[in-house]
């Protein structure tokens, strides 16, 4: 004959109970490492955040720069190992190609439409692309932003793209 307690009917409501808190603190705890991990990456080790501002903000100083013949400054803003790479009569002779000293002597102002943070070997990098306008209409530009050892974000790459359609994407409308 099978008898059954009183303590065994419990039983299995008390081990469901059990599972559902496991279940629910393991879930509140992956949600507070998510948001931790995230907010790390973007924040980083210090400086500025990579954020679409951070994007915008330095690149269009580059380019003021560029767009002063400040040389000196627009090397300066480039990332460590871009910098040993490239000197500044590179940059002059960039400017004084004929399709960008219209472009670069007549800048008014750029918007970054579109933005990715990445993580390569060598640290975190910002990817921006968005219209550079000037005095004739506007260019895409692409630029690359990396976090250098001191914390700053600085040009990692900019390229103008007169072979992308020139009209507004993403964040810009």
């Amino acid at each position: 004959m099978l008898m059954i307690t009183q303590t065994e009917i419990v039983q299995p409501r008390k081990a469901r109970s059990k599972w559902f808190l496991v279940a629910s603190c393991a879930a509140v705890l992956f949600l507070v490492v998510g948001c931790i991990t995230v907010f790390l990456v973007l924040r980083g080790g210090g400086g500025e955040p990579a954020t679409a501002y951070a994007a915008e903000r330095v690149t269009r100083d580059f380019v003021q720069a560029l767009q002063n013949g400040d040389i000196q400054t627009a090397h300066q803003m480039f990332s460590e190992k871009i910098r040993s790479e490239t000197s500044k009569d590179d940059i002059t002779r960039v400017l004084e190609a004929n399709e960008n000293r219209a472009i670069f002597g007549t800048y008014q102002s750029l918007e970054v439409c579109d933005w990715g943070l990445f993580m390569t070997d060598e640290g975190r990098v910002i990817s921006a692309k968005g219209l550079l306008h000037y005095e004739n209409g506007n260019i895409v530009f692409e630029s690359d932003l990396r976090k250098d050892s001191d914390n700053v974000w600085r040009v990692y790459g900019f390229w103008l793209k007169s072979d992308i359609d020139p009209k507004p994407f993403g964040r810009c409308h």
